[in-house]
Parts: C-alpha cells; structure tokens; sequence
C-alpha cells in the first residue's frame, strides 16, 4: 500500500512525500519498544490522515503493539476535557500545537505513561511544562514527513543517544539518514530550527 503524506507547509509551501507502507514498521517498532507498548495501552489521535504523525505515532504503532488507538475532534478549547475523560496512555503533539494547549491550561495528566512532542525545536521550558502535567515518561522526538519518526527520541532536549532505526551520521552539523541531507542541522547535541526549504528529496 503506498501512503501519501503532506507536510505542514510551516517550512515554505505544503509538499506531498510518498511512502510504502512497509516503511512504516520498523520505526514504529522502534517506537513501540521505546514506549513499552502494551495491548493495553490507550493512544489518542487527532491527527489528519493526511499527516505523518497519524501514521507514526497512532495507526502504526496501535497496530504493531494492538493497543487501543481512539480518535477525536481536535478542539483546543475543549481538547483537556476530552483528554481526561478517555484518560489515554499515550499522547504526542507537535510542538507548536503542544505550546497553544499549554495557553489554556496545563493539565493533570497522572494517567499518561508516555507524553512526546517534537516536530520542531524544543527547549528546556517546553519539557519543564510537559513535567508539570506529571505523565510518568516524557519524550522528545526527532523525524519528519520524509524520514518518518521516531528517526532520534531523547527524554530531554540534548540527542546523545545514536540509537535509531535508521543509518544517521552527523557532518559538519548536518543530520544525514540513510544517506539522505535531512536539512536538519543537530547543534551540541540539539536539534535546531529547520531552514525555509521548498522541495524535499523525496518530493
């Protein structure tokens, strides 16, 4: 099955990346064991299916794991709400969506057993706020539409661990996987914003 995904247009224009769905097991998996997924997890997804992130941290990994995957309406005004009465294990949100809710409230997540975000660059207040929520394990997740994650997964800001599912070399700053410049640029051990760039290498 050939999956078709769109990126966020937040980097220059919205691109559209093609992948196999074949490509997506191996860092779900990765995904799963870093997670510690169980059949008896739930995952909360408000994610398009046009998104890497539907994919990624929802369909895949509730497949690969046969956890529970319940999707939603993304309200942000009524989102915690709505997050208290599932009382899900296993939330991820990008970055700039995770700060907005943050805006609103900052809620009592005891119940969560993995809460990650990523997707853009994440500081030290960004975690020190998921922390605050009291989840039990937080994550910060590096990938993108064309390398699709986890590609790194740290549970602070600085990516020191190497492990991963794919071939990732660091060169002069730049992040490369399986042999592809990604554009990212990991700085002391930190991922940096992502340049404007236009066109993908998988576009």
């Amino acid at each position: 099955m050939k999956i078709i995904v769109h990126t966020s247009g937040s980097t220059g224009k919205q691109k559209c990346v093609e992948h196999d769905e074949e490509e997506f097991y191996k860092p779900a998996s990765f995904l799963c064991e870093k997670w510690n997924l169980s059949s008896n997890d739930v995952i909360v997804n408000f994610f398009p299916p046009w998104t890497i992130a539907f994919w990624s941290f929802c369909y895949f990994p509730a497949k690969v794991s046969s956890c529970s995957l319940i999707n939603i309406n993304f309200n942000p005004y009524k989102f915690w709400n709505v997050i208290d009465e599932i009382k899900p294990t296993i939330l991820t949100f990008a970055i700039g969506t995770l700060r907005t809710l943050f805006k609103i409230k900052i809620p009592n997540l005891e119940y969560v057993r993995n809460f990650s975000t990523g997707s853009s660059r994440v500081y030290d207040d960004d975690l020190n706020n998921i922390r605050k929520t009291k989840a039990l394990n937080i994550w910060n997740i590096y990938g993108s539409t064309e390398f699709i994650p986890p590609v790194l997964m740290s549970e602070n800001i600085s990516f020191f661990d190497m492990k991963s599912p794919y071939n990732v070399k660091i060169v002069d700053e730049k992040i490369i996987v399986n042999n592809k410049d990604t554009h990212d640029i990991l700085k002391k051990h930190e991922i940096m914003e992502r340049p404007d760039i236009n066109i993908t290498w998988k576009s």
